[in-house]
C-alpha cells in the first residue's frame, strides 16, 4: 500500500527485507553476508516495477524460470497476497534456503524443483499462464527453449517478462523473435545494474528488461539454429544486440513507408490518367451517338411525310 510520500510500501518477509538491505542502488548489487557482492537477485526497482505490474494487471497465474534464493519470487507473492488471490509457480533445480519459507506468502508460492525442461508437464497441467518470467540460464539455447515451450501456454493478453536481454547477447536474441512477430507488443527497458564494457557506446551496457504484452494466440515461434550452441556471452559491440536490431528495423520501417508512399503516389497518378480516359471514352461515344442518331432521325420523319402524300 502506499504510504504519505506516495512511496510503494512492500511488505515483505524478514529474510527478504533483510536481503533488500543490502542492495546498493548505485551498483545496482547485492552483498553477501561476507560483504561480497550478490549478483544472483534481480535489482530492487526492476522487482518494485514486477509488484506494481502483478497489482496493476492482476495475474491469477505467473511462472517464474530461475528463482535462485526466491527475492523476485517474494516480490511476485506479495502482489498476489495484495490482489487477493493467485499463484505463482518458481522453477529452478537449485536446492537452497528460499526467502519466503515460514512466511504469509508461502501459501502463494509452488516451488518445482527441477529444470524448465522437466517442469513442463506440470506447468501445463496449470495453464494458462497470465504473466511469464524467463530469467534463468542466459544462453539462446536455454531462454529460447522457455519462450517457445512455454509461450503457448500463456492467456492473450498475458505478459511475458525476461531480464538481461541487453548484456547477455543469447537472451537478446531470443527477445527478437517477440519483437520480429506481430502478435506481441514490445517494451526494452534500461536496468540499474550495468556492466564496464570498452567495446560499447559510452562504456556500459545496462543488464536490461523486456516487457511483452500477448496478443494474440498463433504459429509458435522457431528458433535459429545458428544460435543454439552460441554460449552465454556480453555483448560484441558497440552497441546491445537489442539496440542494433531496434535501429536496423527503424531504419527497414522508414525505408518501406518511403517505398509504400512513393507507390501510392503512383497509383494515384494512374487511377486519374484512368478517369480522364474513361471520361474521354464516354465523351466520344455520347458524340459518336449523336451523330449517328440525328440521321437517322431525319430519315424516319422523311419517310413518314412521303407516305402522307401518296395517301
Amino acid at each position: 500500500m502506499p504510504s504519505k510520500r506516495g512511496r510503494i510500501i512492500i511488505n515483505l518477509p524478514k529474510a527478504a527485507e533483510a536481503v533488500i538491505q543490502t542492495y546498493d542502488s548505485v551498483s545496482g548489487y547485492y552483498k553477501t553476508a561476507d560483504g561480497e557482492a550478490d549478483f544472483g537477485h534481480t535489482e530492487a526497482p526492476v522487482l518494485t516495477l514486477w509488484y506494481s505490474l502483478v497489482r496493476s494487471v492482476r495475474p491469477r497465474m505467473i511462472v517464474e524460470t530461475g528463482v535462485y534464493q526466491g527475492l523476485s519470487t517474494c516480490f511476485l507473492a506479495a502482489g498476489l497476497r495484495d490482489n487477493g488471490e493467485g499463484e505463482v509457480h518458481g522453477i529452478d533445480p537449485l536446492e537452497t534456503p528460499h526467502l519466503w519459507e515460514g512466511s504469509e506468502l508461502e501459501k502463494y508460492i509452488t516451488w518445482h524443483a527441477e529444470t524448465s525442461q522437466d517442469a513442463l508437464p506440470a506447468i501445463q497441467d496449470i495453464a494458462p499462464i497470465d504473466m511469464l518470467l524467463i530469467d534463468s540460464e542466459h544462453t539462446y539455447a536455454q531462454s529460447s527453449w522457455e519462450l517457445a515451450e512455454y509461450e503457448p501456454l500463456v492467456a492473450e493478453g498475458g505478459y511475458i517478462l525476461l531480464h538481461d536481454c541487453l548484456w547477455h547477447d543469447g537472451v537478446g536474441r531470443t527477445v527478437q523473435h517477440l519483437l520480429d512477430s506481430d502478435r506481441f507488443e514490445v517494451v526494452i527497458f534500461e536496468t540499474p545494474r550495468a556492466y564496464e564494457h570498452d567495446h560499447m557506446k559510452g562504456g556500459r551496457v545496462s543488464m536490461g528488461l523486456a516487457v511483452a504484452r500477448k496478443i494474440q494466440s498463433g504459429s509458435p515461434l522457431e528458433r535459429d539454429p545458428a544460435w543454439i550452441d552460441v554460449p552465454e556471452r556480453a555483448p560484441q559491440g558497440p552497441e546491445p544486440l537489442l539496440r542494433r536490431h531496434a535501429y536496423d528495423r527503424s531504419v527497414l520501417r522508414a525505408q518501406l513507408t518511403n517505398e509504400v508512399r512513393e507507390l501510392r503516389a503512383q497509383l494515384e497518378t494512374l487511377q486519374r490518367f484512368a478517369d480522364e480516359r474513361a471520361y474521354m471514352v464516354q465523351s466520344m461515344e455520347s458524340s459518336a451517338s449523336w451523330r449517328i442518331s440525328k440521321p437517322v432521325r431525319f430519315l424516319g420523319d422523311l419517310g413518314r411525310r412521303m407516305r402522307l402524300i401518296r395517301k
